[in-house]
């Protein structure tokens, strides 16, 4: 799950789908009834408004551990950067996490590009939510 008015978020997103040999990487933005679904189960994720990893065992995660979970996924290059990503400090990780997004803002000249066929056929978005996680309309 992923902030949709996020214009790095959607990046990634789009580097991760793109990137998963396996086909099995679903998303959803945060807004909308999956997001409020995950919120209901996992409690702890009432306050995100970023990145979260819900696998198909195991816990959710959050911040740099759903960046690091997705990199380890896609296998290679992914698992070598999740691996060092790793080695430092979950608390310092995730305090630059939380940096970095307070501040997305600043990253707008990034472009908040629509996403492409393929990114769109992994979404979980029913077409009643779509617009309103887009901040160009």
């Amino acid at each position: 799950m992923y902030d949709a008015r996020c214009s790095v978020c959607r990046r990634f997103v789009s580097l991760v789908v793109h990137a998963d040999r396996t086909g099995t990487i679903c998303i959803a933005p945060l807004v909308g009834r999956h997001g409020d679904a995950a919120r209901r189960v996992n409690a702890a994720f009432v306050t995100y408004e970023s990145a979260v990893w819900i696998p198909r065992e195991g816990p959710a995660l959050a911040e740099s551990d759903a960046i690091l979970a997705a990199l380890q996924h896609l296998g290679g290059r992914g698992r070598w950067l999740a691996a060092v990503g790793h080695l430092v400090p979950r608390a310092l990780r995730n305090a630059a996490y939380r940096a970095f997004a307070g501040n997305r803002k600043w990253f707008a000249w990034v472009g908040l590009r629509d996403l492409d066929d393929m990114v769109r056929a992994r979404t979980l978005v029913e077409p009643s939510t779509e617009n309103r996680n887009d901040y160009r309309r």
